[in-house]
């Protein structure tokens, strides 16, 4: 990798809505809410495996930007794939950035050294940490919020249909948890808590518990099924039964 690659990483963030105008009691976050790859070369396998759920969480962004709407709330969504660089995940995780999905070769990161992750690192992933860290200061002068990382999951793993339709990640706010997998059911939805992926291993939610620990406020890690918001009309329909039961979670 060459220099070129960093550079060619612009914006590693966007924030969506006004932190210190929102009136709305959370601040989203979408840590895998883009496919794209500034300054790379990605090969035809690359680009079938970014527009999977390898390179972002399919429909988990216009579901944020719903929830904003809907809540007036403001949200930090990340601009870059998390096949560059996974805001996600710890910066001495072994799957920060990964050479291989499952048997496939990531071609545009075969060649990647620590001197490569170390400008992902600095241009990607820390701007965006940055990002969130002054949305939610912005906000918290305001009035308190809560955090909510938004996530989507593929309908079918390992040749199985899962039938649970939203999952609710937590680690610390078991009770936050439960209020809110009651609320979500009250509004027609299959939920379970900590799947299809567990809080509890200290690295599937590493965004949210960190700023969410940095400032003291209660977060949750929502997981919703791709199938459910791959069309605008899906996204309108559970963005805003998520909205209705997101009122068990609201600051207290």
């Amino acid at each position: 990798m060459t220099d070129t690659v960093s550079d060619g990483i612009k914006r590693a963030g966007r924030v969506v809505g006004v932190p210190g105008s929102a009136r709305g009691p959370f601040v989203f976050t979408c840590d895998h809410a883009s496919n794209h790859v500034p300054g790379l070369s990605p090969s035809p396998s690359d680009s079938a495996l970014l527009n999977q759920h390898w390179g972002w969480d399919i429909g988990a962004a216009s579901v944020v930007e719903s929830l904003c709407q809907y809540s007036d709330s403001v949200a930090v969504l990340t601009c870059v794939s998390r096949l560059v660089i996974d805001v996600n995940r710890a910066p001495d995780s072994e799957t920060l950035v990964v050479t291989q999905c499952e048997d496939v070769t990531l071609d545009m990161n075969s060649a990647v050294d620590s001197a490569e992750i170390e400008r992902r690192t600095a241009t990607v992933f820390h701007p965006f940490h940055s990002m969130v860290e002054s949305t939610m200061e912005a906000s918290l002068k305001r009035h308190p919020v809560n955090l909510v990382s938004i996530h989507s999951f593929t309908p079918i793993w390992a040749g199985v249909q899962r039938a649970m339709e939203i999952g609710i990640l937590f680690d610390r706010y078991e009770e936050d948890a439960l209020r809110l997998q009651a609320a979500l059911a009250a509004e027609g939805f299959l939920t379970e808590l900590n799947a299809p992926y567990s809080g509890l291993t200290g690295e599937l939610m590493y965004s949210a518990a960190r700023h969410g620990d940095k400032y003291q406020r209660p977060y949750l890690e929502l997981e919703i099924r791709q199938d459910l918001i791959s069309s605008p009309e899906g996204v309108r329909i559970v963005s805003e039964k998520i909205a209705r039961a997101l009122s068990v979670f609201r600051p207290r």
